[in-house]
Parts: C-alpha cells; sequence; structure tokens
C-alpha cells in the first residue's frame, strides 16, 4: 500500500491534506456500525438497506482517508482510493462505485429497481471494511501531522507546536498568579488576625 498516489492527488488539488482526528475517525466508524445495524431491522425495503449500506461504506471509506490525514469531498475518489488507504481490492471498490452510480441515479433521476446481487455484494463488502478500517488502529498523529511537500516541511506542525507552547506558558503564567494572589490573601488576613480586626 502506498499513498504516494495520494500525494500526487494533492498536487492536483483533488484530495486534501488534514491532519487526522481520532475523535472525529471514531465517529464515522460509529455511524457505519449504526448503518450496518439498521440493514437487519425486520421489514426495511430493499432501498433502505441498500442507502443504509452505501452509507456505511462511505463514512468507513472516508474514516481511513482521514486516519492518513487526506480528505475529500468526492465521493468517488474516497471509494477510489480505498486501495491505497486500506489495501482493498480494485475489483471491490469498483463495486462501491457501482453503488455510487446507482445511489445518485434513485436520489437525482427517481431509478427505484435495487439489484439484490450488488446489494448483498455491498453489504459484505462493506463489513469487510469496517474489520479493515479498525485494524488500522488509533492516528499516529493527533494534534498534528508533519507532512511532507516540495519545500519539505508543512507550516501545520510547526504552527500546532507553536500554539501548544503557548498554552503551556500562559497556563503556568496563570497558576504562578494565582499562587501569589493566595499567598498574598493569606498575609493579609493573618495581619488583620494580629491586629484584632477578624473575630468570630
Amino acid at each position: 500500500m502506498t499513498l504516494k498516489h495520494l500525494d500526487n492527488l494533492v498536487k492536483t488539488r483533488s484530495l486534501k491534506e488534514e491532519p487526522p482526528d481520532q475523535d472525529q475517525i471514531d465517529g464515522m466508524i460509529r455511524s457505519a456500525k449504526t448503518r450496518l445495524t439498521d440493514i437487519e431491522v425486520q421489514g426495511l425495503s430493499e432501498e433502505g438497506r441498500f442507502f443504509s449500506a452505501y452509507s456505511a461504506a462511505h463514512s468507513l471509506a472516508l474514516a481511513a482517508m482521514r486516519w492518513h490525514g487526506y480528505r475529500s469531498d468526492n465521493r468517488y475518489l474516497v471509494f477510489q482510493c480505498l486501495q491505497h488507504t486500506v489495501g482493498l481490492d480494485n475489483a471491490k471498490w469498483r463495486v462501491l462505485d457501482k453503488c455510487h452510480n446507482l445511489r445518485n441515479q434513485i436520489e437525482y433521476e427517481g431509478f427505484t429497481e435495487i439489484d439484490t446481487k450488488l446489494l448483498e455484494e455491498l453489504m459484505g463488502i462493506t463489513r469487510e471494511l469496517l474489520t479493515m478500517v479498525e485494524s488500522l488502529g488509533p492516528v499516529k498523529y493527533n494534534s498534528a501531522r508533519l507532512f511532507e511537500s516540495n519545500e519539505g516541511q508543512n507550516m501545520s506542525y510547526d504552527l500546532a507546536i507553536s500554539v501548544e507552547s503557548v498554552r503551556s506558558w500562559s497556563s503556568g503564567l496563570v497558576c504562578q498568579f494565582c499562587a501569589q494572589f493566595t499567598a498574598i490573601n493569606w498575609r493579609l488576613l493573618a495581619q488583620a488576625g494580629r491586629d484584632g480586626v477578624v473575630s468570630n
């Protein structure tokens, strides 16, 4: 599995680099699991099962892309990149692409016929995709990612580190101020007690 292809898509502005966010990825996986559970609801129409499975597949494909530090608003591209993000077989992501086209036909052209065999393939691939995405494990960088570009290091990493440094400095300054303020209050109270100002 290589990400060189994804880097090339960034250069053509088909993809965007964006530091991975574990909470965001976890949310996408939870959403996919919910939709996979919905598929098993008794009495759900084939169209409802199709849309639930398709939405789950897209959430998982996007989660895989986000795990590697990329983002795309193009659903077709998110599915196509699965061969690079999780190593999904080309034949299987093409099934997802076929489902994407069918989804567009249903939503924009009023097409209502669902191929039962295609639906079964979609559900099977989506369950496989869930296993593959979960096997990626936690993201390797949460707050920032060191991206490589033609110029070298991406500025987003330096910015994240700078912000964190400011936060640490300001936090320490506030703690120091609080400690000094508390000490002054105790000294004033003690002096007042000695002068007879404070009484029970």
